[in-house]
């Protein structure tokens, strides 16, 4: 078989060189990508084992594929909604983390007036700066 075939996109044999069947979007796109990127010594058999099936296929694997295929748009749109909110998530994360960095300091800067102004309204407590049971 020649580098070239006229199949660009279904079943092919050895896409990869551990998977026996598998898809193939763009037979073009991966042969160049094997004369290119795959070690010299490798690209004359993966190559010639690289071809569309010329058979018929079970049924069942012909209709799995098919109904992989129409779920893909749905992913697809999925996975970009989620990317988009995970990246929103993050902007918010990163407003949550600075507004309780601030907070802290606030309360670090403030000690002293915080701890007087509980003084003056929670007379006789037992607080230790940690607990009110300081002795348990």
């Amino acid at each position: 078989m020649t580098e070239k075939t006229a199949v660009q996109q279904g079943f092919f044999w050895h896409v990869h060189h551990t998977i026996f069947l598998e898809w193939c979007y763009d037979y073009e796109e991966r042969a160049q990508y094997i004369r290119t990127n795959k070690p010299q010594n490798e690209q004359e058999i993966r190559l010639r084992l690289f071809k569309p099936v010329q058979g018929r296929l079970p049924e069942a694997v012909v209709k799995a594929r098919q109904v992989y295929d129409e779920a893909r748009p749905a992913f697809d749109k999925a996975y970009q909604a989620y990317n988009e909110a995970y990246q929103v998530y993050g902007k918010a994360n990163q407003a949550y983390i600075e507004a309780y960095q601030a907070y802290d300091k606030a309360l670090i800067d403030n000690t002293a007036k915080i701890e007087a102004l509980h003084a003056n309204e929670c007379p006789n407590c037992p607080w230790n700066g940690h607990t009110i049971f300081p002795n348990s």
